[in-house]
């Protein structure tokens, strides 16, 4: 082999090392698709979070995550605030046995913060969720509400899929 064709060899074999991790951190960084609607207005939520919950809600031994989804980005110390300065939705989710002989995993507890408000809304009608992936590194799903949600003179509605990198817990302790 001549060493020009040597040296086309190695570049060949390291843009195709590069373009092969490239698509892997392309498939571990944050994604949502969907919809979510606030009184009928679309709101754009182009953030989201996952991360390990230290205890299951029913049983503290339940595997138990949080996705956050968020029109904007929040930082790593601040994920586990209750409220940000612009929509987001805040999830609990949690694999139990509670209300079926099988373990299921379903969501527990909803936040909303709606465009224009200075306080977020808890529970409502729970979304139904179908998740992919609980871990180890990316946890990713489809959320969505079935019919809007009336709250006073507030609606929401919202189908989307995501999929996040799971993050360190802000709250403190982890599985």
């Amino acid at each position: 082999m001549r060493p020009n064709e040597r040296v086309s060899g190695l570049m060949a074999a390291t843009m195709v090392c590069i373009l092969v991790a490239m698509n892997a951190l392309a498939d571990e960084a944050p994604k949502v698709t969907g919809t979510f609607t606030s009184s009928g207005e679309p709101v754009e939520i182009s953030h989201v979070y996952a991360y390990r919950n230290a205890e299951g809600f029913y049983d503290p031994a339940d595997p138990s995550w949080t996705v956050i989804l968020a029109a904007g980005e929040i930082e790593p110390q601040n994920l586990g605030r209750p409220y940000q300065d612009f929509p987001f939705i805040k999830l609990r989710v949690t694999k139990t046995s509670e209300f079926e002989e099988q373990p299921t995993l379903r969501v527990y507890s909803q936040d909303v913060q709606l465009p224009g408000k200075t306080s977020g809304i808890s529970g409502g009608d729970y979304p139904e969720i179908e998740v992919q992936s609980t871990g180890p590194d990316v946890f990713s799903a489809r959320v969505w509400l079935p019919e809007p949600f009336e709250f006073f003179t507030n609606s929401w509605q919202y189908d989307l899929s995501f999929s996040a990198p799971l993050s360190e817990n802000p709250e403190g302790g982890q599985d």
